[in-house]
């Protein structure tokens, strides 16, 4: 009697060691499954101020029906965590976020997002970045019998901040905004406006 309670202390060792695995195993399985966020369809550079450069990414995102989880990494990127915000682009509630969370020893983000139908959601996703700058700078010019005078409004642009975007549209904080390449390492002097 006393060997077979032995045994079956063993067992119960056995299955809990097992079971404890399983368990710590479970958190890295499931952000293995995790979807990433698709390309971005539109992007937003503003740099009215000159503390900090607000992105707004819209991308177009398919849900499953019920809870999804959607991953958003930033390796090696200026983006400020605190400030990341996901909003879906629909009308009533029918998706939303209801949690989130940052893995641990990543730059990363997890949104876990409830839809009440399956298919494609646009959404925003936002954020302050950091060492994607600019300054200004004028040039007036004047006819040789100095009746006019054009001035050119000139906006440097250095992005270091690690990110790429495409084909942006970028709004210095007046006039209208314009669409420009925000390249990588990439210092640029764009004309900002022409009077």
């Amino acid at each position: 009697m006393r060997t077979r309670g032995t045994l079956l202390s063993a067992a119960a060792v056995v299955a809990a060691a097992v079971m404890l695995t399983a368990l710590a195993a479970t958190p890295a399985a499931g952000r293995i499954k995790l979807a990433t966020l698709p390309v971005r369809e539109r992007v937003e550079i503003q740099l009215e101020n000159n503390q900090a450069t607000l992105v707004e990414e819209e991308r177009v995102v398919t849900l499953l029906k019920g809870t999804n989880h959607i991953d958003f990494s930033w390796t090696n990127t200026q983006i400020d965590k605190h400030t990341i915000l996901f909003r879906p682009l629909v009308a009533d509630n029918s998706v939303r976020v209801i949690h989130q969370s940052y893995p641990p020893g990543e730059k990363a983000l997890v949104w876990e997002v409830f839809a009440d139908n399956a298919g494609p959601v646009r959404v925003r996703i936002s954020y302050l970045l950091g060492k994607l700058e600019r300054t200004f700078s004028y040039r007036a010019t004047a006819l040789n019998d100095e009746s006019a005078l054009t001035l050119r409004h000139y906006m440097r642009v250095w992005n270091f901040s690690g990110e790429e975007y495409g084909n942006a549209q970028v709004y210095a904080g007046f006039g209208d905004r314009f669409q420009r390449e925000m390249g990588l390492n990439e210092s640029k002097q764009l004309l900002a406006g022409k009077f």
